[in-house]
């Protein structure tokens, strides 16, 4: 299955996905990264597209991906209440 069929479906089930890119995007064979395909998947279930390039990004972008789903949680839950 396609990575952007598998996000509608996902996104058709209420699912979130963010994409995180790391590698060398200029690889070839089986350690190509497709990032056109990551942004694709996360800009279909309305989540986000991050690149890190080392740890220190990672631990970053993993810090916002927590941000964004405690926010998202908080508004699913003031929705609920309402």
């Amino acid at each position: 299955m396609p990575p952007v069929r598998a996000a509608e479906i996902a996104a058709d089930h209420g699912v979130t996905v963010h994409a995180i890119a790391m590698g060398d995007p200029a690889a070839a064979g089986e350690q190509a990264l497709d990032e056109e395909a990551l942004k694709a998947v996360a800009t279909t279930t309305g989540g986000g597209f991050f690149r890190a390039s080392d740890r220190e990004e990672l631990a970053t972008i993993y810090e916002r991906i927590d941000e964004l789903c405690e926010a998202a949680d908080f508004v699913t839950t003031r929705n609920q209440l309402v």
